[in-house]
Parts: C-alpha cells; sequence; structure tokens
C-alpha cells in the first residue's frame, strides 16, 4: 500500500516514518517547496541514524526504511 503525506513538518515527518516502519508500506512525502523535501530528508535520515548509532535498529533496516520514503513537490 502507499500512504502520501502532504507537509514537511514535524508531524508530517513523524507519520512518514511511522508507516515507512510498518511492513507493507510505502510513503510519498510532498511539500510544496523543494527546500522543505530536501529539509524534511535531512532531518529522517538523521532521526534514523540515531536510532541506528543507539543500537535500536540495524544499518540495513535503516537503509530500508528510508527506502520506502519518495519526496516530491507535484
Amino acid at each position: 500500500m502507499i500512504v502520501g503525506v502532504i507537509g514537511t513538518g514535524t508531524m508530517g515527518r513523524g507519520i512518514v516514518l511511522a508507516f515507512a516502519q510498518a511492513e507493507g508500506y510505502e510513503v510519498c512525502l510532498y511539500a510544496a517547496e523543494k527546500k522543505r523535501v530536501q529539509g524534511a530528508e535531512k532531518k529522517n535520515c538523521t532521526g534514523i541514524g540515531k536510532r541506528v548509532g543507539k543500537g535500536k535498529i540495524t544499518k540495513e533496516k535503516a537503509e530500508e526504511i528510508l527506502g520506502k520514503i519518495k519526496t516530491g513537490t507535484k
């Protein structure tokens, strides 16, 4: 199943990560401006990286999660 999220604020990023971590979902994150999408991608990578650093998930699992997230402006 594909889930679409419009908005890159704290809530939007949280929803995206929650679905990306669940089995069977891919997520599309949209915002009106490319810089907002890029900022959200960076924050998601940082957040997932912290979980890897703490040993909560493996690097492979982190890559899998981030790979399920697609972004766009349209």
